[in-house]
């Protein structure tokens, strides 16, 4: 009989975890979208630095040589 009890334990904790993984699952999903938006925003800064780089260099060449 203890074997049933105990079948039943864990049957009846089942719902209980499947709503913890559904909880985990959307916590993950929304982590990965926002790493995503953080990740975009990195590739966008650093382009804005090159193009800051670029003009900063051809300033210079303007002013050393002409």
């Amino acid at each position: 009989m203890g074997d049933v009890a105990e079948a039943r334990g864990v049957a009846a904790r089942v719902p209980e975890l499947e709503r913890e993984v559904a909880r985990l699952d959307a916590r993950y999903q929304t982590t990965l979208e926002m790493l995503g938006e953080k990740s975009e925003l990195v590739d966008e800064l650093r382009a804005d630095v090159a193009d800051v780089k670029a003009m900063y260099r051809e300033l210079v060449e303007r002013t050393v040589v002409g």
